[in-house]
């Protein structure tokens, strides 16, 4: 069953379009001075923590004690995951401002496309219970199954991080009219009203510290940017059944 939208903040067409070519001029620049600010800002933070831990792991001191050649350890991981994950949004917005993005169009199920992101989640079920309900007799969608199912892994990441260890994130889909809805639910604190019409737009991502609670950042300007190139329509809301967000796609039926 879909969640009924509140404080709803849809971030594109009112009716389904064919999808455009690349990025309007003045979002190219929004997207160029986001991502200069991002570099600088991002992923120096990270930068200087590996270098730190690289250092203190040479001297023999460091070397000598395990838990702190553990901790340091920890450090390391975490610091090249958070650049790595950075550098795939920076691919991604590199992507999306190159003209003539290049599309694979294909009818498959929706439900194909739900198993992909969820396979592709990593360690994420382990720290969140998944609550899929994606009916198998959908009708098929005419998207690309790549990009739709990187659309879906940046909103369960995003609902990962949002909610509490435990919580439970759920992804549904059905049958709306002439489209197929799809949506990812979590159980965080929500997302401020006065947040939700710059949910899409906020292109910078705050990779200093992963445990805040802000929502928007490069990962929802990336998934809008890639709905709205397959054809789709993204929204953002606050769930009406319990705490929590729920970010809605909706995509015609194939043709």
């Amino acid at each position: 069953m879909l969640s009924e939208p509140k404080n709803e903040r849809r971030d594109s067409r009112d009716s389904f379009s064919p999808a455009p070519d690349g990025l309007r001029p003045e979002q190219s620049r929004r997207v160029r001075a986001a991502l200069l600010d991002s570099i600088a800002r991002d992923v120096a933070h990270p930068l200087a923590l590996l270098a730190g831990a690289t250092a203190s792991l040479k001297s023999n001191k460091a070397s000598s004690n395990p838990a702190v050649r553990r901790e340091l350890l920890e450090v390391i991981e975490t610091e090249t995951e958070r650049i790595q994950r950075f550098a795939s949004l920076l691919i991604d917005m590199a992507r999306l401002e190159c003209e003539g993005l290049e599309l694979r169009l294909e009818a498959v199920p929706p439900a194909d496309i739900v198993s992909g992101a969820l396979d592709d989640s990593g360690s994420l079920p382990q720290h969140h219970k998944i609550d899929v309900n994606v009916p198998v007799d959908l009708p098929l969608l005419c998207v690309d199954p790549a990009v739709l199912r990187r659309v879906l892994l940046l909103l369960l990441e995003d609902a990962a991080r949002q909610s509490p260890p435990g919580s439970t994130i759920g992804v549904h889909a059905a049958r709306d009219r002439e489209a197929v809805r799809l949506q990812v639910l979590d159980e965080s604190e929500g997302i401020p009203p006065n947040e939700l019409p710059g949910i899409f737009s906020q292109l910078t991502l705050p990779c200093e510290d992963d445990t805040s609670r802000a929502r928007g950042g490069m990962d929802l300007a990336v998934c809008r940017g890639y709905v709205e190139a397959i054809g789709g329509r993204i929204s953002a809301s606050n769930r009406t059944d319990g705490g929590g967000a729920v970010f809605t796609l909706t995509f015609p039926l194939a043709g």
